[in-house]
This record gives C-alpha cells, sequence and structure tokens, in this order.
C-alpha cells in the first residue's frame, strides 16, 4: 500500500459527512467504501476470512488496523452513541463495518412500512392535504 493512497484516502475521508444515523448511512457506506478503495484496504472489509498464510499475517493486520481507523474516522456523535457498549476496537474492521451496517441500514420496505404506519395514525384531514 502506497502512502500517498492512503493520504489521500484520508483527505477524501475528512471532507466527507459524518454517520449520524440512518438518513444519511446509505451515502456515508458508499463514500467511505471509495476511501477504503483508495486506501487499499477495502477487500479487508468485505471478503470472507481467508486462512493467513504466516508471511501475510503482518500485512493483513496493519491493513485491518487502517481501515478501522479510517471506518471510525467517519463516525458522528450519533454513531459513536450506538457503539459505546461493544466498541470498534475490540473486533476487526469487517466486524465494525457489519455492525454499523446492521444498525443504521434500512431497506425500502422497512421505510415504506414505517411511511405507512405513520400515514394511519394520522387523523383524517389534519396535516394532510386533502
Amino acid at each position: 500500500m502506497a502512502r500517498s493512497n492512503l493520504g489521500r484516502a484520508t483527505l477524501f475521508l475528512q471532507q466527507l459527512p459524518k454517520l449520524e444515523g440512518q438518513e444519511n448511512y446509505p451515502d456515508w457506506a458508499k463514500d467511505v467504501a471509495g476511501g477504503l478503495r483508495i486506501a487499499n484496504v477495502w477487500e479487508g472489509v468485505v471478503e470472507e476470512d481467508q486462512p493467513l498464510r504466516p508471511e501475510n499475517t503482518r500485512i493483513v493486520r496493519e491493513r485491518d488496523v487502517i481501515a478501522k481507523t479510517l471506518i471510525i474516522g467517519t463516525l458522528g456523535r450519533g454513531a459513536v452513541s450506538v457503539l459505546l457498549p461493544w466498541w470498534p476496537w475490540a473486533g476487526s474492521a469487517r466486524e465494525l463495518w457489519e455492525k454499523l451496517k446492521r444498525r443504521f441500514h434500512t431497506s425500502k420496505r422497512t421505510k415504506k412500512r414505517k411511511n405507512h404506519r405513520e400515514r394511519k395514525c394520522k387523523v383524517p384531514g389534519i396535516g394532510r392535504e386533502q
């Protein structure tokens, strides 16, 4: 991994809006994945765990620490408060990514159900255009 790639990735990620919640998760995830690709550490976040050959162990661990550090740098207060009981250093970059995804990613189906429930709860004629 070239140092210039890591520097570019860091600068790119510092300019992104911080992850605060479900509202900005889709854009945050796409942008952070791009930054991790620039730093050449994305593969460790998304690939299945592979048995390591002894000569690759140090490199994989270094990339994992870099990926976690870059991800943590993009978290806002809303995301950090959710992770505090577990805190990201307890696991790998992949575990951190999956935990954030489980917590903040909402499918279109979930959003539709939520909107449907909100509409059903409104009093007819109040707060809606007719």
